[in-house]
């Protein structure tokens, strides 16, 4: 079972969904709801239908049921919350959602209801659909701690943090005095920032410009002046690391990026055991400069005047702008590690460097040797999958990756990139229906990343004919 939309669904199916539209236009709320649920029984990830289903159910009781209602649906759906479990069990979910649909018809508002919905869809993961009913049924019960907490849980799964947060924050809000409830937001909070790193970092376009820097205004400029010429006393005055390096700061501040370079470098001849702040921010001085250089030759051939010499010119000197910079930053990182060959976060750093620059074989090198190591397993892993998928070995770019996506239990911007490889890797190896179910899992938690969204309308395509 997947996450559809309806433009996914062949036409003798989207008959059941759209005599249920034409029932609801001609006043006839139940035969919808029986149509909508009959198309959801073969259909069961089609979020559009579950949700036109809820509102025409709500619409029905005008928003609210009487007590005497709420307790005749509980009689009469209590087969049904005999019938889910076992249904979970023996893995008939469609089955067992549409017997937590049927009660849900007889009282939309009823959290235990929505509680059997959530326990199927969750099992057939289908997380998407355990969301829109947690969340249905905060709305009609919205001190429920029960279901705040589920849904934070299943908001953390999914990568959406700030609502799982928001979930915890208001469970603590009922129960001030429960110290559980801190350490969950705690460890919630610990987790969605252990998915912070974005792979998105590893990406490189030679022909995307460098972003230039906003130019300082005049009292800004100002006062940077008046604070460079205060260091300059300052480092006149007593020569150290720390001075130095405040120095080529500053300078690097104000867009003076040669004396900002020349201020790093002093250090590296005071001392040979130079901090990595001062190696990482020398490196982005540097890339600084050649940005620099890069944004002014982009410039020069805006210019239409230009001959076609001039223009080629142009090009090949941004050109070899682009390919220096990337040479100094790849050598510096290299220089990092031959001056400490045993520090593994160095080779990490330079592994890392390497497969952003598509030096994939160097950079297998590095990272295979950073991988067992706690700190860098998960960026390795990831880095080497992408390197051996990109050098022509898939079956060794899926035991990396796998290996990585056994270390990221929610989804987050790295797991569906992780996905993403796969895919890549299984269609390589001419295995499609794995390389498609990897496809779905991104769509079912994220239908506009990449061309992802293209890759599924494809599919379906191909299947409705």
């Amino acid at each position: 079972m997947d996450i559809k939309k309806l433009k996914h669904i062949n036409k003798k199916k989207l008959k059941l969904y759209e005599a249920g539209i034409k029932a609801l236009e001609q006043q006839n709320p139940q035969y919808a709801i029986d149509m909508l649920r009959s198309f959801l029984r073969d259909e069961p990830g089609v979020l559009e239908v579950r949700q036109k289903l809820r509102e025409i159910e709500l619409g029905k009781i005008d928003g609210e049921i009487s007590p005497i209602k709420k307790i005749l649906a509980k009689v009469l759906s209590l087969p049904a919350a005999i019938m889910v479990p076992s249904q979970i069990g023996q893995e008939k979910f469609n089955i067992a959602m549409d017997n937590a649909e049927a009660a849900i018809a007889r009282d939309p508002t009823s959290k235990d209801f929505y509680f059997l919905l959530a326990k199927a869809s969750e099992a057939a993961d289908l997380l998407p659909i355990t969301q829109m009913a947690l969340e249905s049924s905060l709305k009609f019960n919205r001190d429920c701690g029960a279901t705040l907490d589920w849904l934070a849980r299943i908001y953390c799964t999914l990568g959406i943090g700030n609502k799982a947060i928001e979930c915890r924050e208001r469970h603590i809000k009922l129960t001030p005095s429960d110290t559980k409830l801190k350490d969950a937001l705690e460890k919630t909070t610990q987790e969605i920032e252990s998915d912070a790193w974005n792979p998105e970092e590893l990406d490189f376009d030679e022909s995307a410009p460098p972003q230039p820097q906003a130019n300082l205004g005049h009292s800004d400029r100002e006062q940077m002046e008046k604070q460079v010429h205060i260091q300059q006393k300052n480092v006149e005055q007593s020569t150290t690391s720390d001075s130095l390096k405040k120095m080529g700061d500053l300078y690097t501040l104000a867009q003076d990026y040669d004396n900002a370079v020349a201020s790093y470098n002093k250090i590296f001849e005071l001392t040979p055991n130079v901090d990595a702040s001062v190696d990482k921010a020398m490196t982005d001085a540097m890339s600084l400069q050649f940005d620099k250089s890069i944004i002014e030759w982009q410039n020069y051939l805006k210019d239409n005047e230009l001959s076609e010499e001039e223009r080629q010119d142009g090009i090949k000197n941004a050109k070899t702008a682009t390919k220096n910079k990337v040479e100094m930053i790849i050598q510096r990182a290299k220089d990092r590690v031959e001056r400490n060959p045993h520090a593994l976060g160095n080779k990490f750093e330079l592994g890392k460097v390497l497969c952003k620059y598509k030096r994939y074989d160097i950079a297998i090198n590095n990272l295979e040797q950073t991988k067992g190591t706690a700190q860098f397993k998960l960026q390795s892993l990831f880095m080497l999958g992408k390197s051996y998928l990109e050098t022509n070995s898939a079956k060794k770019a899926v035991e990396m990756i796998n290996a990585a996506v056994d270390l990221m239990p929610r989804m987050c911007n790295a797991k569906k990139e992780a996905y993403y490889l796969l895919a890549k890797a299984h269609e390589s190896l001419g295995e499609k229906d794995i390389s498609e179910s990897f496809y779905k899992r991104i769509y079912a938690a994220d239908d506009h990343y990449r061309d992802v969204g293209l890759i599924i309308d494809k599919i379906y395509q191909r299947d409705l004919y």
